[in-house]
């Protein structure tokens, strides 16, 4: 009986650690060494079938390789080729993807191919069908399973012609192919090549470079049509499609006709003649040769990367799959070291397979139902490759022979332990055991050690040691997420993980882990799922394991932040899926349908002229780069004007790990005019997060009840951030100049005594006007106060309105603005005030005087958080601007974020102030450092350099350049050729100027120039 063996028993397995894990090599064996490949795992996975892993060194690296072994003298082994999709190579797939496809136990990757096209340029032969041509590639080899079941590594030739009722004849190229360049030999040039239905619905038609050429449909050996420059032609189910190019076009052309018989011969030639080939799969050199190990050498496929080949015995009877993986665990290989692999492995001959990305080795285990990646692939993710040599197990199912046991291999103490077992016939096909019919016993999950657990089941019993972890071993207990943060009434899970002092990470089960919470008025917890009450608050969750205790916070509910008010977003644009509807639609600001404040986004879309059988998009973006959510948020609410359309409305957001996640605000739009939609962002964002767009999707079920056109509206986006009690006001009772702050944005003080109760200004319409989050409402008892003193927390300049309930109407009180940055109002009376932002900007500094050619653009951009002074009150319009200060104001307005795996190597100093930014400019190319490894963050920036860098920034950013052309400076010598190319293309757009007909490369900028020219830009 085979079972995926360890290779050890308890003495073994020590000397097997030792041996992956010891950092100290034994005696006499040098680093750079290269030791023989060591077989650590093997498996029977079906008839004649072994996997296998090794771990190979070289040059004192680790290579980890996986081997799938097949005996050709075992009946039901079979080797052939898989190929793309639906068994025609109308789309590429994974190796994965085709070995599910088609039921084989074991695959990997094997011909070579071009990225764009979706057909190989080997040969793929299967059960005796030609469905891919061996191309013209010298000295390629191929693998062939011959009808005596043996196995060659050979070149394999095509020969092909196509024969007219005249009797004259064309050499036919190649089957199924796609245009390649081999040698100096063009493909389809001046050729006729054939198509099959192999090659998937459509023949291939119009070719780049090739417009003359003429395509020859048959069925049944006859001509059905003869195409002259049209497009691709339906491919018979019985026939096929010859193309003609140049010569090969003028033959069809003038040899047939309509309803003419057709000859045609097609065959694989291999070296060796009498050999009858059941199936054949492309490859590439040869790497080892009679037992030699040759010494290839390809410039286009250099280097230590992820390889693939094939190798077989001497009689031809075993045949050697291996991939070499590439990745942080394994060196990859060389050519020439995959040949000495190949040999050492006991390949008599053996051939290069496609490598790098395209290495993928997958199978299906013992006991397994399903194929699964054994190899990590070279770039993380498998490619789509358009042919792989496929392994299969042809044998009928069988009895019951044996299990597997699947389960930890450690428990905690006192947690549970799940034990299922995977069965495996006598051919070693998966067999469903029925689990409760399996008997286990051992396993005392109260005492820590090692113990054994036993599973039996129709006499077979398989025994499994498992070791039990109790507090002696435990460094730390890790919970996931870190923080609850739950919103009112809302459940939310959490798992338990505890690491031990060797390293290990173990799961724990609510079984043997007690969980309670700091407060009760927080909520309630059961086993690993926290349910929050419906008070807002904080606390802790409290989880202990074996007297080993944890605690994380818990916050339950949220408090809204204001986000975005579509006043002043700029870079909207359009979009829809089929792209045939992106010129039907808009998404701008406008101000004919308000909220609030000055202006709302509108989205006009009109899925018309696509087909209702399918599903259509119509795309609002909310600007070049998705717009970044500060803090993070659970929930969003927007303000939707609708149009009854009972479509669907989402927007897409982008997490930390770029992943895209949906917001649902409404699945059917089923409301006209204002309301108020609320959506949850899901909690498997990993922040921060931006939000892409707004967007409209129409489904095909139903969508004859819903119009084909419309007009949707925003507003006020609002960002709902865990519960936070310094900024959550309560219903108050104040005394004179007692501070009260209202949603962690306005501060209030009254000059008398009175109840303050806040109110919400989500749900108030006021148009015109951007209020805070929360207004309030003032009552008493006693005499009424006389004004209120008013100040945002971010420096903004604050307005105040006032609801005469009489008019229910809105009344905007005329206040003063104070020397210490407070507003101070007249109180209207007992009732409801709501503060706003206004519009004029707050100058904080004292040298940026009034009137002044930079005010505007200073003071602005500093609202903005854009720029930032010297000092407090000091901006220094005057002072020279340094090459740190203008890289952290790019980085500011172009919204660069920090990205600690990010390093800088200069040998100097730079500011902490300016490190994010100059690592990110620095990653982008826009800036660069100096001779000598410097960066020079105090030098004086030039105007050369400026332009420069704006440049580079702006090509980034990915704005239009064009036009900028036709200045023309007196001193154009002095301008660096490095900034030749900016200076023009930067002062022809007319965003830096010259000076009486000069552009001095070599002066500096001012803090106030570069202030305007971002103004400027930002507008």
């Amino acid at each position: 009986m085979w079972l995926w063996r360890k290779y050890r028993s308890q003495a073994a397995g020590l000397l097997v650690m030792a041996m992956l894990f010891c950092s100290v090599l034994p005696s006499g064996v040098r680093a750079n060494d290269t030791l023989p490949a060591r077989l650590t795992e093997e498996q029977i996975i079906g008839e004649g079938v072994v996997l296998q892993t090794y771990i190979k060194k070289v040059g004192g690296k680790d290579v980890i390789l996986t081997v799938t072994k097949v005996d050709l003298n075992n009946p039901y082994a079979e080797v052939r080729p898989i190929y793309g999709k639906g068994g025609t190579f109308a789309e590429k797939q994974t190796i994965t993807e085709m070995a599910k496809e088609t039921g084989a136990i074991a695959a990997i990757n094997s011909d070579f191919f071009t990225l764009k096209n979706r057909t190989p340029f080997g040969i793929a032969l299967d059960k005796g069908e030609l469905v891919s041509s061996m191309g013209r590639m010298p000295y390629w080899v191929s693998l062939g399973i011959t009808n005596d079941r043996t196995a060659i590594i050979e070149r394999f030739t095509y020969q092909g012609k196509v024969t007219a009722p005249n009797g004259s004849t064309y050499v036919i190229q190649g089957v199924n192919k796609e245009e390649y360049q081999s040698a100096g030999y063009a493909s389809h040039r001046d050729q006729v090549n054939l198509y099959t239905p192999a090659f998937g619905p459509t023949s291939l038609g119009l070719l780049a470079g090739y417009e003359d050429y003429v395509e020859v449909v048959v069925e049944n050996d006859i001509v059905k049509e003869i195409r002259i420059k049209q497009p691709a032609a339906s491919i018979p189910r019985n026939g096929y499609v010859l193309w003609g190019h140049g010569g090969g076009g003028k033959f069809l052309q003038e040899a047939f006709k309509v309803g003419d018989p057709v000859q045609v011969s097609s065959s694989t030639l291999t070296s060796t003649n009498g050999l009858v080939l059941d199936s054949a799969m492309a490859g590439h050199i040869l790497l080892v040769d009679n037992g030699t190990a040759l010494a290839p050498s390809v410039s286009s496929i250099r280097g230590t990367v992820a390889r693939s080949a094939a190798g077989i015995t001497q009689d031809g009877k075993t045949l050697l799959l291996v991939a070499v993986e590439s990745s942080s665990k394994s060196r990859g290989m060389e050519l020439a070291e995959l040949a000495q692999l190949m040999k050492e492995l006991g390949s008599y001959r053996a051939f290069n397979l496609d490598g790098g990305g395209s290495t993928t080795m997958a199978a299906r285990k013992l006991a397994d139902t399903e194929i699964s990646l054994l190899n990590q692939p070279q770039g993380g993710t498998q490619r789509k490759v358009p042919t792989g040599i496929g392994i299969f197990n042809t044998a009928p199912k069988g009895d019951f022979k044996g299990f597997l046991i699947e389960g930890p291999a450690q428990v905690l103490k006192g947690n549970e332990a799940v034990f299922r077992v995977r069965g495996y016939d006598i051919h070693y096909h998966p067999f469903a055991v029925p689990q409760q019919e399996v008997v286990w016993t051992g396993l005392d999950v109260l005492s820590p050690g090692v113990q054994e657990v036993k599973g039996e089941y129709r006499g077979f019993s398989l025994t499994r040691q498992i070791e039990v972890i109790g507090a002696s071993k435990v460094s730390q207990i890790l919970v996931e997420p870190s923080v609850l943060t739950v919103n009112k009434g809302q459940a939310r899970t959490f798992t338990v993980k505890v690491q031990t002092k060797d390293g290990k990470i173990v799961d724990a089960t609510p079984r043997g882990v007690a969980t309670s919470l700091s407060t009760d008025t927080l909520g309630t917890v059961s086993g690993f799922t926290f349910t929050a009450g419906q008070e807002e608050g904080r606390g802790e969750l409290v989880v202990n394991f074996d007297g080993i205790e944890k605690r994380i916070p818990v916050n339950v509910g949220t408090l809204p932040q204001a986000f975005e008010s579509f006043d002043a977003l700029t870079g909207l644009s359009y979009s829809a899926l089929p792209n045939t509807l992106a010129a039907k639609g808009s998404f701008t600001l406008v101000e004919d349908q308000v909220y609030r404040t000055k202006k709302a986004a509108r989205l006009t879309y009109n899925f018309a002229g696509a087909p209702q059988t399918e599903i259509r998009f119509a795309y609002g973006l909310l600007g070049a780069k998705p717009l970044a959510m500060p803090g993070t948020p659970l929930s969003a609410g927007l303000w939707v004007y609708g149009d009854n359309s009972k479509h669907w409305l989402r927007s897409e957001l982008v997490d930390a790990k770029g992943t895209t996640h949906y917001l649902d605000w409404a699945k059917e739009i089923d409301f006209s005019g204002w309301k108020y939609l609320m959506a949850s962002i899901p909690s498997a964002v990993t922040y921060p997060v931006s939000i892409k767009s707004v967007y409209v999707v129409n489904t095909p079920e139903g969508t004859a009840q819903r119009p084909e056109s419309g007009t949707l509206y925003f507003d006020e986006l609002t960002l709902y951030q865990p519960y936070d009690p310094s900024k959550d006001t309560k219903p108050n009772d104040v005394i004179a100049q007692q501070g009260v702050r209202l949603a962690g944005e306005v501060e209030i003080k009254l000059d008398g005594a009175a109840r303050i109760e806040p109110v919400s200004t989500i749900p108030l319409q006021i148009k015109g006007y951007k209020p805070s989050l929360q207004g309030f409402r003032l009552s008493g008892n006693v005499q009424q106060p006389q004004t209120v003193a008013m100040s945002a927390l971010n420096g903004s300049q604050m307005g105040l309105l006032y609801l005469d309930e009489s008019q229910n109407t809105w009344v905007e009180v005329k206040g003063t603005r104070l020397a210490s940055g407070e507003n101070l109002f007249p109180l209207q009376g007992w009732g409801m005030y709501i503060p706003y932002y206004s519009q004029a900007a707050v100058n904080p500094f004292k040298d940026v005087k009034s009137g002044t050619w930079y005010e505007k653009a200073v003071v602005e951009l500093y609202q903005q958080g854009i720029v930032n002074g010297l000092s407090k009150d000091q901006f220094g319009p005057n002072a020279v601007l340094t090459r740190a200060q203008f890289v952290t104001l790019l980085g500011n307005w172009l919204g660069w974020k920090d990205d600690p795996t990010l390093k800088l190597d200069f040998k100097d100093s730079i500011p902490g102030y300016a490190v994010p930014a100059v690592k990110v400019a620095v990653s982008k190319g826009i800036v660069q450092g100096f001779p000598g490894g410097l960066f020079k963050s105090d030098a004086p920036l030039t105007r050369a350099q400026m332009s420069v860098m704006l440049y580079n920034a702006l090509q980034d950013k990915g704005a239009d350049l064009s036009g900028g052309e036709g200045v023309t400076f007196v001193d154009r010598a002095a301008i660096p050729g490095w900034a030749s190319e900016a200076v023009q293309t930067m002062a022809g757009k007319g965003y830096i100027k010259g000076m009486n007909g000069s552009f001095k490369p070599q002066d500096t900028a001012t803090r106030a120039q570069a202030a305007s020219l971002i103004y400027q830009l930002n507008q």
